[in-house]
């Protein structure tokens, strides 16, 4: 059995990209030069040369205020960006797109088990009952251009991948027309896709019947279910997603993206602080006091942005948004725990067959 597993990544693209930092960078550095150049005609120098520094700053600014436009509307459009699910893509964005539709309108999804259906089932009943409407939509992250990743697990029965993508999750709740929970977070959306079974095996190997959810053998299924006489092929069986669950975690972009908002803000704040200060003192020319700003704003504002932001990046590991946290060591011995209970059961037990 190999260390490394096999996993395989199918890119996913985006209709609309993230704003390039180009445009950012370039903005900031022709504003800051402009603003020195012009600067430069307060000085005691000849009247040619102010004008000439004056114009040159000007233009300067402007196309660095250009540049800063370009990127303030990029930012704008791609915030008002929503991907949608691809069914081209294959059973993971099938199933995304069928989950948002459950959601919706009830549309029971059809490329999942039936205890997948039956869980759903049960959330909108419990919900029903207390007379709470739940509202949730999930779409593709657009932090993450990665896209779709894929474990592949060939067993004695069959071979299951666990796919996995960064999402961004829209829930809701509302009781009698009033909202009373509203939450957006990124988080990693896991399913469990169980293909290509081994034909030599379909008399042991049970699954739940489509139609009328009980528990048979695929041979049996595809003769005709013992309970509900229908008969399945096996492409209708296979593949099916067996489970679900996410898990809340930010993706890297996401927190890249908050590192250059925090130390940009940082800098930023720091340089309009200290430059009234630079006004007011006449003791030194203003395109020197300038520069002094620039590199203490960048000094100091880039430093108190960094121990920010692993403050924020630390605290939002804590933040769960109300779920319950599961112990670590708890979590890693899970599996050992729940072989040798159920071993007890049945010596045939399979944990890799128990996950789906």
């Amino acid at each position: 059995m190999s260390i490394i597993p096999n996993i395989s990544t199918q890119p996913r693209k985006h209709t609309i990209s993230e704003p390039k930092t180009d445009n950012l960078i370039r903005g900031i550095i022709f504003a800051a030069l402009g603003l020195f150049l012009a600067s430069v005609a307060t000085c005691d120098i000849l009247s040619i040369l102010r004008w000439i520094f004056l114009s040159i700053g000007i233009i300067s600014f402007i196309i660095g205020s250009y540049k800063l436009t370009q990127y303030r509307n990029s930012c704008i459009q791609y915030k008002n960006y929503t991907p949608q699910w691809d069914k081209s893509m294959g059973i993971f964005d099938q199933f995304a797109k069928e989950l948002n539709d459950w959601y919706a309108d009830n549309t029971p999804p059809s490329i999942c088990d039936q205890d997948t259906s039956y869980f759903l089932k049960l959330q909108n009943d419990r919900l029903k009952d207390k007379n709470i409407h739940m509202i949730q939509y999930i779409s593709p992250s657009k932090s993450d251009a990665i896209g779709t990743h894929t474990i592949s697990n060939k067993t004695k029965w069959y071979t299951a991948n666990r796919s996995f993508e960064s999402v961004d999750k829209h829930l809701a709740f509302q009781k009698n027309g009033e909202t009373i929970y509203k939450h957006n977070t990124e988080e990693t959306m896991y399913e469990t896709i169980i293909h290509s079974p081994n034909e030599s095996e379909l008399e042991h190997l049970l699954i739940t019947c489509p139609n009328c959810g009980a528990s048979c053998y695929v041979s049996e299924l595809t003769g005709g279910c013992r309970y509900c006489n229908t008969q399945f092929q096996i492409t209708d069986l296979f593949p099916r997603v067996t489970n679900l669950f996410f898990v809340k975690m930010a993706s890297t972009a996401t927190n890249s993206s908050v590192m250059h908002k925090i130390i940009g803000t940082c800098i930023g704040g720091i340089f309009i602080i200290m430059f009234p200060f630079i006004l007011a003192d006449h003791s030194i020319a203003l395109p020197f006091g300038l520069l002094f700003d620039y590199a203490i704003s960048v000094l100091i504002g880039g430093m108190c942005g960094i121990l920010l932001t692993f403050y924020v990046l630390i605290a939002s590991l804590f933040a769960n948004g109300g779920r319950k946290r599961i112990p670590l060591f708890r979590s890693l011995a899970a599996k050992g725990t729940i072989k040798r209970t159920l071993s007890q059961y049945d010596r045939y037990f399979s944990f890799e067959k128990f996950e789906g």
